[in-house]
């Protein structure tokens, strides 16, 4: 048994496909099946039963990928941490994410604070952006549940309430709050299932004994906007972006109204997820603590701050950031380590 076939027998498990996973890992059909042919000898035991056209794993291939994945990721964390060590890993900050619109406004100010730092964000499904904190691809991730294990931890950065976002011409836009009863049966705009924040909506109606109606899955944000202004349906809204975007000079979101749910269940938590073995680039790290003070912000004033606002912020709040204010206004000076 190697790393290798360990390597197939995950991939044919998360495709249900000896096809699929073949197309993924770029090798022949023939010799994928061979290699997991012969693991199931060596180990005398069947880690796979056909249904249909599906491979679905029985429950030695379910124990046996298990700990298969939790190998793979430790050997590439591990190949991640020596070159970190070593000096040799990539100067750029790699993170995943599940909440576009927190990180996206996190990393535009960060770039007026830091221009010549690369700061890359792998938009991943939630299933992906585990993986890739598991196998050592990204640092840490921004994601919507606590996924603290034997291998990950996760720190709350903040929670806050979600906002019914309609089309300004619906019957919903004259009310000034609205419960998950009134929002009954109506055409609900989502991201696709394999996202966090779509099971959290479905959280919204199912602990509310209500359900919507006809459900579209979009890709993005931003589709989910467009949707609603063709009021083809409704969706939710963190309080942070509502106010944020009613600081604009411009209207960010025309034909469009946000409006404050009464009902508890109706929140987003936001947590920073991360592997044990805290072991991190100086790069990393400072950015990290920069998206705790950010997300401290957030929490105290319900809202994504400007640029004079975070200005203001850090230097209350950050004990260091007179090196950060110098370096704003020298783009080209090398970032400091804080």
């Amino acid at each position: 048994m190697d790393l290798l076939q360990l390597k197939y027998v995950v991939a044919i498990a998360e495709s249900d496909s000896v096809t699929q996973a073949a197309e993924r890992l770029h090798v022949s059909q023939s010799a994928l099946s061979l290699s997991y042919k012969r693991l199931q000898e060596e180990l005398g035991v069947q880690l796979f039963r056909r249904q249909g056209r599906r491979l679905v794993l029985t429950d030695a291939g379910t124990f046996f990928c298990r700990n298969a994945s939790m190998i793979l990721g430790q050997v590439d964390k591990l190949a991640y941490d020596m070159s970190t060590i070593r000096g040799t890993a990539a100067t750029s900050i790699t993170y995943t994410s599940e909440a576009g619109d927190f990180t996206n406004e996190s990393r535009i100010l960060y770039y007026k604070f830091f221009p010549e730092r690369e700061v890359v964000e792998l938009r991943e499904t939630t299933r992906e952006t585990l993986e890739s904190l598991r196998r050592g691809r990204a640092a840490f991730a921004i994601t919507y549940e606590d996924n603290t294990d034997d291998f990950l931890h996760s720190e709350l950065l903040l929670e806050e309430p979600m906002y019914a976002f309609v089309n300004a011409g619906s019957q919903l836009a004259g009310y000034s709050e609205l419960s998950m009863e009134q929002l009954r049966s109506l055409p609900l705009i989502s991201q696709r299932e394999d996202y966090t924040v779509a099971q959290i909506m479905r959280r919204f109606y199912t602990h509310s004994s209500t359900m919507p109606g006809r459900t579209y899955y979009v890709g993005d944000p931003e589709s989910m906007t467009i949707q609603v202004y063709n009021d083809v349906g409704i969706t939710f809204i963190p309080e942070s972006v509502v106010h944020f975007w009613g600081k604009s000079a411009f209207p960010m979101a025309p034909g469009t109204k946000m409006i404050p749910m009464s009902n508890k269940i109706c929140q987003r938590r936001l947590y920073l997820t991360y592997p044990h073995t805290g072991l991190f680039s100086e790069e990393t790290a400072h950015y990290m603590e920069y998206i705790r003070h950010f997300s401290s912000f957030v929490r105290t004033y319900h809202s994504f701050p400007t640029l004079p606002e975070m200005l203001a912020y850090l230097d209350e709040t950050w004990k260091d950031f007179s090196a950060i204010k110098q370096l704003a206004a020298e783009p080209t000076q090398k970032a400091p380590v804080i």
